[in-house]
């Protein structure tokens, strides 16, 4: 883990645990996914955006936002400068800089991660001061939901646990909660893969924590994963309040939960395009060369998105590569990997799918009221450049 500082949440007694052991596991109602293929994936209009000289064209979090003019906006997050940047789409340019101070007096610490809500309510994670603040555009803080108090006892009590935020797993605003993924110290075994604990939400309107949902049984039965296969992708879902729906990147089905408990089980069709059998490792490789060749050579269930606007699911799957070193020093989203996007509808029958080439990094993807976007790989570092992905009925 890259982080030193853990964050710390409360932690369940034994039978709480063996408890939620099973509702993970054994309460579960699969549904069978059907293959209709009633639509077809064709690409549509391009996004450019021109970013600045302090700005990279490589992000860890986008997402789609409307301010109160109803322009519509780009919204990143420039971990060059620590700032939350707002880009016109129309017009392709910087509307908007909220820079993010590290110390004085509206100091934040190391920001890692954000949640846009409206101007008056930013989410801002930094696990490194154990934090999560509401807060508005003018960084006046609003509430504090959590934050390490080294004078409690809580570092006695608590699970050593940490919030991370990025686009493969934004957080998600249910009624009452904010879902973000958690990490656990992993000692990279199967007593690991069969204890952690992956998610953690803090209910907005109190000072509640819940730390929860673990890993499915392939995980530690009788096999092991390289180190990339533990984060999940979620998303908001369309079945209710407080419902989300998970992706586990070593398991093809996909989980539906509600209330912070898994309830049913999407088995998804055969594929054409790859074999969701992923090799099982028998030990933790020594090294990250290892751990990298394994995740290249291997299917990835990437992430799943929720598209509000076409009410559709949206499924990324990288497919195998060939491993070469030189992928050691590339940042592991910009690895050139072609990818297959599944398109579920509201009843989790797959309506369409495509193989893409490697020209795309679609760890970057969102939804617009006019269409879905994929963040496309090329050779301008000014450039941002997104391509609508459109969903045609046959």
């Amino acid at each position: 883990m890259s982080l030193s500082l853990f964050f710390f949440l409360k932690c369940q007694n034994k039978n709480e645990v063996k408890d939620e052991v099973k509702s993970d596991i054994e309460r579960l109602t699969h549904i069978q996914s059907k293959r209709i293929n009633s639509h077809k994936i064709v690409m549509g209009d391009t996004i450019l955006i021109t970013v600045d000289s302090v700005t990279s064209n490589v992000t860890k979090q986008v997402e789609y936002c409307e301010l109160s003019d109803e322009t519509k906006y780009i919204l990143i997050m420039n971990h060059n400068i620590l700032a939350l940047d707002f880009y016109d789409i129309s017009k392709g340019t910087l509307a908007k800089r909220i820079v993010l101070p590290e110390s004085g007096p509206k100091g934040l610490g190391r920001v890692t991660g954000f949640r846009y809500v409206s101007m008056d309510s930013i989410f801002l994670i930094n696990p490194y001061s154990v934090t999560l603040r509401l807060v508005d555009s003018a960084l006046n803080v609003k509430k504090k939901y959590m934050g390490y108090d080294k004078n409690t006892e809580r570092e006695k009590i608590f699970t050593s646990v940490f919030p991370r935020s990025g686009s493969r797993y934004l957080p998600v605003i249910t009624q009452d909660w904010i879902h973000m993924k958690g990490s656990s110290p992993n000692d990279m075994n199967p007593e690991f893969y069969k204890n952690a604990l992956n998610m953690v939400s803090v209910n907005l309107h109190s000072d509640q924590i819940n730390n929860w949902l673990r890993f499915p049984k392939n995980y530690y039965d009788d096999r092991f994963y390289s180190y990339y296969y533990e984060e999940q992708s979620f998303t908001r879902s369309h079945k209710g309040a407080e419902s989300i729906v998970v992706q586990f990147p070593a398991n093809p089905s996909i989980y539906l939960v509600n209330n912070q408990e898994i309830r049913e089980i999407v088995d998804t069709p055969k594929s054409k395009y790859y074999d969701s059998n992923i090799t099982s490792l028998k030990a933790n490789p020594p090294d990250s060369k290892l751990h990298l060749e394994h995740n290249l050579t291997n299917p990835f269930f990437s992430q799943i998105i929720y598209d509000e606007f076409t009410h559709l699911y949206y499924r990324f799957i990288l497919l195998p590569v060939d491993y070469n070193e030189k992928y050691l020093n590339t940042r592991r989203f910009l690895i050139p990997r072609p990818f297959v996007l599944e398109v579920y509808n509201e009843d989790f029958n797959l309506i369409a799918e495509k193989r893409f080439d490697d020209d795309f990094a679609p760890y970057l993807s969102f939804g617009t009221p006019s269409g879905f976007y994929v963040y496309m790989l090329q050779g301008d570092e000014d450039i941002m450049q997104f391509v609508g992905i459109n969903i045609i009925e046959k």
